[in-house]
């Protein structure tokens, strides 16, 4: 059997109008949204953040500091020095390179440009692989079992995050 005529136009407009408030809803607070953030972005706090996180990024390029990660390391410092920031966080992994832990070389960066606040730094990465669930070395690269198989990204694949 079919919906009598007049019922299913009734639910199309119903429809319309539900999607329809929907999207001036979406619309409504997005405007808000960005009311309240063009505000904030014209008038910062007037105080000190607490630290400023600097991202790591390979650490040399053919030997000479690597740019970006120089230019990171340069600003957080102009920042600390400004009274911006409080301190500095600095994290990273191994570069690939010549294997120089990033975190260090920036804050032995940052230390060269004569900053002497409180600087924090990112605990030295594993050489080698990461650890499971199972808290077995299980990917060892090539010729290891694959991190983050189809049953776990938490799971070597090899032991599925069961153990051994």
């Amino acid at each position: 059997m079919s919906r009598p005529r007049g019922l299913r136009r009734r639910l199309q407009v119903l429809l319309a109008g539900v999607l329809l408030a929907g999207v001036l809803a979406y619309a409504a607070i997005g405007a808000f949204v960005w009311w309240q953030a063009e505000e904030r972005l014209a008038n910062p706090p007037q105080r000190a953040a607490d630290a400023a996180l600097v991202l790591g990024s390979r650490a040399y390029l053919d030997g000479k500091p690597h740019p970006c990660l120089s230019g990171r390391v340069d600003t957080a410092v102009a920042l600390a020095k400004a009274g911006v920031v409080k301190q500095l966080a600095f994290t990273g992994g191994v570069d690939s390179e010549d294997g120089r832990i990033e975190a260090k070389v920036m804050q032995e960066r940052a230390v060269a440009q004569g900053f002497a606040g409180p600087m924090l730094r990112s605990p030295r990465p594993p050489r080698r692989g990461r650890t499971c669930r199972c808290r077995f070395r299980c990917c060892r690269g090539p010729g290891g079992a694959a991190w983050g198989s189809w049953r776990s990204p938490f799971s070597c694949g090899a032991c599925s995050g069961r153990g051994r």
